[in-house]
């Protein structure tokens, strides 16, 4: 055996990171909107309905929050001047003020009945993107277990086995794969994006380790090598 080349290695690591963006993008924002809409017709309809008068809602707030300031400062402006109008302007002030302060409840009540309608729908919501990691487990599991490859590995002509030599098998694979999957769902609902460049971290440290092994590998007792 010898250790694969960086290059083809990261090519490897790409094309997966492609294949599972597809999975993922395909899983959440095509298959869940529709299925969501076909068991909760009724929540989903108020949903699009609340998103849109929120959206109207905050642009309502901003202008009266905006003219509600310009009055105020036109109010000290008139009473700094002891200007002759300057009760009636900061009577004027007070109106925008009130009509802002009353924009942005608006703008309160309606995130709130948006959030009460999601909460209904936010369980089933949680097992679709539950089955988005399932998914990309899979993708990564039953392909290595059977020949240590994955479609990318495939396609650049490296492998992973353990370190023995030893094929993965179903439980190096579930192993080597699961410390990479199972962490970036528990951080994703923490700090969603950025916990795939945290788990990215932990697979690259291959790239400076004297045996090309990854945190994953480390924990899998596993290697990646040139598949020929």
């Amino acid at each position: 055996m010898r250790f694969a080349e960086s290059r083809p290695r990261l090519w490897a690591m790409g094309i997966d990171l492609v294949a599972l963006a597809l999975v993922f993008v395909t899983v959440l924002m095509f298959i869940a909107p529709a299925l969501q809409e076909q068991r909760y017709p009724e929540q989903y309809d108020q949903l699009s309905v609340l998103r849109d008068d929120y959206d109207s809602a905050q642009v309502a707030a901003g202008k009266a929050d905006k003219r509600a300031d310009g009055a105020e400062a036109a109010a000290e402006e008139a009473r700094a001047k002891k200007a002759d109008d300057a009760s009636v302007k900061a009577a004027a002030a007070q109106k925008d003020r009130a009509k802002s302060d009353a924009a942005k409840r608006e703008v309160d009540r309606l995130k709130k009945e948006s959030d009460d309608v999601w909460g209904e729908v936010r369980g089933f919501a949680f097992l679709l993107s539950e089955g988005a990691f399932l998914l990309a487990l899979v993708y990564l599991v039953v392909p290595s277990a059977k020949n240590g490859q994955t479609l990318g590995k495939r396609l650049r002509g490296v492998r992973s086995v353990r370190v023995t030599g030893a094929r993965l098998g179903w439980t190096g694979a579930l192993v080597r794969y699961g410390v990479i999957i199972f962490p970036l769902n528990a951080l994703w609902f923490i700090a969603g994006p950025l916990a795939l460049a945290l788990v990215l971290f932990g697979v690259l440290r291959w790239m400076r380790d004297p045996n090309c092994q990854g945190m994953h590998d480390r924990i899998a007792k596993t290697i990646v090598v040139a598949a020929d």
